[in-house]
């Protein structure tokens, strides 16, 4: 099941929705916010550490953040995680 945040429509404007993150990148998030380190979490989700490189890479891009402190804020502003 994914997760995903809107904006408040107006009557005559456009819905505009964040990106769409799926369980397991909001577990990525949890884990980053948890001080795990990228070896740490790429055992625990059974990645190797490039595919985890990348999939934090997406998440960034996908939440328009810049490194994991920035990441795990949005994350926990949002309701991503608590």
């Amino acid at each position: 099941m994914a997760t995903q945040l809107s904006k408040q429509k107006h009557d005559d404007e456009v819905l505009e929705l964040e990106p769409i993150l799926t369980e397991k990148e909001i577990e990525i998030i949890r884990m980053i916010a948890e001080g795990l380190s990228n070896k740490e979490i790429s055992f625990k989700v059974d990645y190797s550490y490039g595919s985890l490189e990348t999939i934090r890479n997406r998440i960034y891009l996908k939440l328009r953040v810049r490194n994991a402190p920035h990441c795990v804020a949005y994350a926990l502003r949002n309701g991503i995680i608590s």
